[in-house]
């Protein structure tokens, strides 16, 4: 049956502990967005030649302004950010001073809407801060202290690189869909870049619990991207105050389904949900801004907190009117290690096979654009009682291991050809939120 035991951090395609991995600026793909390639198995160098024949007068436009983006051999931009990044699943507590005056500008930012059928992603917006940029908000400083704490020591340009971040204000039966966070300005040129960290911070306790896979999406955006999204599954969840991080370039969701893995109870996982969630989401770009990469509009900064005083004792510089400015929002000072900050997760081990007094039980998750459904297969055990931590890492046999299948008017086909309805789970049924701008781990 599943037991909780220590957790195994395990890395990403074959990443060591998913340390410093990717900065091999050497072996690379270069891609020029929105064209075909052949690719070469005997050469490093994989290039796409320009396309000289169009369809039309509009899609030889868009191929003419197409940037050229170069990816390592784990599919990050290249040239790499230099110097030991951590892109393995990370949880520690204690990193913001809560205050209402925070909760309410999280609020006032908001601007994600529930995503009707059929619609693709949310209608919400992100914003960027330049790590060479001085922050005009609370908010956006706050944005910046998380980049900086996750950018400490590595070596990057400034004038491209920062923090795209955006907030939820979530009710509490409001779930977020499976998605990739990623530049959403190059999809049209059908190429997929990621960041290069993803992170949530929470500032309250309800909601339900991220959940991160290890799926990552082929470089070309038209590639298949079904196939095995294990054996390692990362939950986590909300606490006030707790911040998660994880590479930038994986699968994940929020959804109450996974809640009673930390609750112990098989009951109704809304029970545990009841509230507002309120997240802060910053996806860390290093050598490369989003192509509709914009700052957070006057007109909505006017109603933020000011920065925090700076050093001198003098104001930060702010276009703000007339609101004090806040105290300093992130506590967690460049560097800090595990000691007394970090939590390892406790890992839980899923059997093929759970035996009669522990079911497990599937769950579907459909996601993606209506003409390109898709679905994650995800099989969880009955818990076998409370976690010891709010953070979980579950590790599959290959035989019940998450999957990506592929999706049609008539079922849902996985690698083995068996079909499945298009059934999603129950919480994940109710008000799913994608999040093309929101690009979400909302726990």
């Amino acid at each position: 049956m599943a037991e909780f035991a220590d957790a195994d951090m395990g890395g990403v395609d074959g990443e060591e502990d998913q340390v410093g991995a990717g900065q091999n600026a050497d072996a690379k793909t270069s891609l020029r967005a929105g064209e075909d390639g052949d690719e070469d198995a005997d050469d490093d160098q994989e290039s796409c030649d320009e396309n000289s024949s169009s369809e039309d007068e509009e899609s030889s436009d868009a191929s003419s302004d197409a940037p050229e983006i170069g990816l390592d051999q784990h599919g990050r931009i290249a040239p790499g950010v230099r110097g030991p990044v951590n892109y393995g699943f990370r949880a520690m507590h204690g990193c913001i001073s809560l205050s209402e005056e925070l909760l309410a500008d999280c609020k006032t930012v908001f601007s994600a809407r529930q995503a009707e059928d059929g619609e693709a992603y949310s209608g919400g917006e992100t914003y960027f801060v330049r790590a060479d940029e001085t922050p005009q908000s609370a908010l956006e400083q706050l944005a910046l202290d998380i980049f900086r704490f996750h950018a400490d020591s590595l070596i990057y340009d400034a004038s491209k690189s920062g923090a795209e971040w955006w907030t939820l204000v979530l009710d509490d039966d409001s779930d977020v869909v499976f998605h990739w966070d990623k530049d959403y300005g190059l999809e049209d040129y059908g190429v997929n870049v990621f960041p290069h960290i993803s992170t949530v911070t929470y500032l309250a306790d309800p909601g339900g619990a991220t959940l991160v896979l290890q799926k990552t999406a082929p470089p070309r955006y038209s590639d298949p991207i079904e196939g095995p999204a294990g054996p390692l599954v990362f939950c986590s969840r909300p606490r006030a105050g707790k911040h998660i991080s994880f590479d930038g370039r994986l699968l994940h969701a929020a959804s109450a389904d996974l809640l009673p893995l930390f609750t112990g109870d098989d009951a109704d996982p809304m029970a545990a949900t009841q509230g507002t969630r309120v997240t802060f989401l910053v996806n860390i770009w290093f050598n490369h801004m989003p192509r509709d990469a914009e700052s957070l509009p006057d007109k909505v900064r006017k109603k933020l907190s000011l920065p925090a005083m700076a050093e001198n004792g003098s104001e930060a510089s702010a276009s703000g009117t007339g609101i004090a400015p806040a105290g300093k929002l992130w506590t967690r000072a460049p560097g800090v290690a595990a000691a007394g900050a970090e939590m390892g997760p406790a890992t839980l081990h899923v059997p093929e096979d759970a035996g009669a007094n522990a079911p497990l039980k599937t769950l579907r998750y459909a996601f993606g654009e209506e003409d390109n459904r898709h679905e994650v297969v995800l099989t969880v055990p009955r818990p076998p009682g409370p976690a010891a931590t709010d953070s979980v890492l579950l590790n599959f046999e290959p035989g019940v291991a998450p999957r990506v299948v592929k999706c049609t008017n008539e079922g849902c086909t996985d690698a083995a050809g068996a079909k499945s309805s298009t059934t999603t789970s129950s919480s994940a049924a109710n008000a799913n939120l994608n999040a093309n701008a929101m690009n979400e781990t909302d726990a």
